[in-house]
């Protein structure tokens, strides 16, 4: 895939498997891949609106809405961990 490790660096790659994950919501927009997909990379440029706004999914099938609630559970790990650490 072209959002494997790493990827993301090249701005042609990363503009490149957006556009692909789009037009694949575009034709199916109950995949749960790509909207997973699109809110993980968003949530590692630290964009959390962003990310939660893929995994808001309106007439949601039951696999959107396990990878939803798997991806919420990530959000909010990720949010903790970067949490200052009271001493």
């Amino acid at each position: 895939m072209l959002l494997d490790i790493g990827a993301t660096k090249d701005p042609a790659r990363r503009s490149q498997a957006v556009a692909l994950l789009q037009t694949a919501i575009r034709l199916d927009g109950s995949l749960a891949e790509p909207h997973y997909r699109l809110g993980n990379l968003a949530l590692t440029e630290g964009k959390a609106a962003e990310a939660l706004d893929e995994l808001k999914l309106p007439n949601a099938t039951r696999e959107v809405t396990r990878f939803t609630m798997r991806c919420r559970a990530l959000m909010a790990a990720w949010a903790l961990a970067k949490r200052p650490r009271a001493s």
